[in-house]
């Protein structure tokens, strides 16, 4: 399998700054509707109460990026997370950090490898009202990304996991279905469950089934991922100190997460 190198962020840097420049009339080409170019709608297909995700595919090559907020003034920007340096046609932008039951405005933007710009009509979506399942206790603050079976880049790293933002990943560096990553918890800690979010590029790199072992040597599972569109929760009645997420079915690749949480008892 051919290993591409991340989206570079001084190349979506490169297209915030042209389609700013070319909004004031600076020394940049027109910018360009996108529409035309985007197979299917630009709607969000995957909203969660505290993210959304822009999956879709363009006609032509484009170095994408999204800017969203409450208002028109934006304020957040998300970038393209298919592992692609240069330019590509098939497109996943997560919008991280958002509230439960609010109204954002969104526009897709992006550049061409002949320096063409483009830029969307501005869109809005809600986000889901937050459900809070009565099984699970709180998320443990302080989880940290303790090791892992490989990091793709320095971009991609364990850590990425547990830092809350869906708009970053942890990557493994190819492993599939061998791929693992080991958590540490502050102190043994009673344990009510865990959250998966399962990275993907599509038609790889996301997981299927995996299973909880504790530093203990108990293991919980195998639980089956219905999906990436989000954080999937399950039991996990233990009271540990490490625990370490096993891969057991993927669809291959560079196999990771997006976020992974673990709730304490109540």
């Amino acid at each position: 399998m051919r290993r591409l190198l991340p989206l570079s962020i001084p190349l979506l840097a490169v297209v915030a700054l042209a389609l700013a420049g070319a909004a004031t009339g600076q020394d940049a080409p027109p910018v360009e509707p996108v529409e035309p170019y985007v197979e299917g709608d630009l709607t969000p297909d995957e909203i969660g109460p505290t993210s959304a995700v822009l999956d879709l595919t363009t006609t032509i090559d484009l170095a994408c990026v999204a800017v969203y907020g409450t208002d028109r003034s934006f304020g957040q920007l998300a970038l393209d997370q298919q592992m692609g340096a240069a330019a590509h046609r098939s497109h996943r932008v997560v919008l991280s950090g958002l509230e439960p039951d609010t109204a954002y405005v969104y526009r897709f933007q992006g550049s061409a490898p002949d320096g063409r710009l483009f830029a969307s009509q501005v869109y809005t979506f809600r986000t889901a009202a937050r459900v809070d399942d009565a099984r699970f206790g709180p998320p443990v603050a302080d989880l940290r990304a303790v090791d892992a079976s490989s990091t793709f880049s320095e971009a991609f790293a364990p850590a990425n996991a547990v830092d809350g933002d869906g708009g970053s990943e942890w990557s493994s560096a190819g492993d599939g279905d061998d791929a693992w990553i080991e958590l540490g918890l502050p102190g043994p800690t009673e344990l009510s469950g865990i959250g998966v979010w399962t990275r993907t590029m599509t038609s790889s790199a996301r997981i299927q089934r995996f299973t909880i072992v504790t530093g203990e040597g108990e293991t919980f599972g195998p639980f089956e991922l219905p999906d990436a569109n989000g954080l999937h929760r399950f039991p996990v009645e233990a009271t540990a100190e490490r625990l370490t997420l096993e891969v057991e079915a993927s669809t291959g690749g560079n196999t990771g997460l997006v976020e992974v949480e673990v709730y304490r008892a109540r």
